[in-house]
């Protein structure tokens, strides 16, 4: 039996001290929302995380469907509740998908459905109840075999501004035991769904660069540096870019190594 004096008082994190974790899937998927709706997949996590380490029930309606009550406050910033409803109706319209090998039949299946079924609006409160289709459970929270997962800052998360900003700082988050990620620019015009009007330049000018700046000034332990190179040049042609190489910064770099890193990781 441990001594008295080696006992440790357990101090719960604050919010900006909570870390989550999303599949890669999920981080590198090809989609774009809103900053909010970016803010509400981030609080849905939150709950599903907590009922997976069993730290908090899953709660089910009259129907026996699971649902996660959100504040608004958090979801877009105080006395925006018109807004944050108005955001998750339009949820309700965003498709997800991934595929899954049966167990009995043992085929291929690909599961596609909307994250977000029903709102609840609870009149007089900044909360809103938000019903989760079961099947998008899986989708926003399996990490393990062949699927990878990103941990990121709730609070990070939450308070960065910008759709874009918020995608990347996940994206970043997912490579921070690297040096170096090298992102191919139509690869990153299909994920984050940046419009085909954008040239490279509008990517750099509005996405890249207030990404970086954001994210640092943020007090983030990932942040990122970057340039936009031509890493497959055409024989005949001017070099265009074609490739974004993320320099990732930590505060915790892998090569350090000792007991600092291992208690981080």
């Amino acid at each position: 039996m441990a001594k008295g004096k080696d006992l440790v008082p357990f101090i719960p994190p604050t919010e900006e001290e909570i870390m989550l974790i999303q599949p890669n899937n999920v981080t590198f998927g090809q989609y774009n929302i809103s900053e909010w709706q970016e803010n509400l997949l981030t609080l849905i996590s939150d709950k599903l995380q907590k009922h997976m380490s069993r730290e908090e029930e899953l709660p089910r309606d009259l129907f026996n469907q699971p649902y996660v009550t959100i504040k608004c406050d958090e979801a877009g910033g105080k006395n925006h509740k018109t807004m944050v409803l108005k955001e998750a109706l339009d949820l309700t319209k965003k498709i997800f998908s991934f595929r899954w090998v049966h167990p009995k039949i043992h085929k291929t299946i690909e599961t596609t459905g909307a994250i977000i079924t029903t709102i609840h609006n609870i009149k007089g409160t900044n909360q809103v109840m938000l019903n989760i289709n079961p099947w998008a459970i899986p989708f926003l929270i399996y990490y393990g075999v062949g699927v990878g997962g990103t941990r990121y800052s709730k609070g990070l998360a939450l308070g960065l501004r910008g759709n874009y900003t918020k995608r990347l700082y996940k994206i970043i988050c997912s490579q921070r035991d690297r040096k170096q990620y090298y992102y191919p620019i139509l690869q990153l015009r299909k994920d984050l769904e940046i419009p085909e009007v954008y040239s490279n330049a509008q990517i750099d000018q509005k996405i890249l660069r207030p990404a970086k700046e954001r994210i640092k000034e943020s007090g983030s332990d990932v942040w990122f540096d970057y340039e936009l190179i031509c890493k497959y040049p055409i024989k005949g042609r001017k070099p265009k870019a074609d490739t974004v190489v993320f320099n990732i910064n930590t505060l915790h770099p892998r090569e350090e190594g000792g007991e600092q890193y291992e208690q981080y990781s």
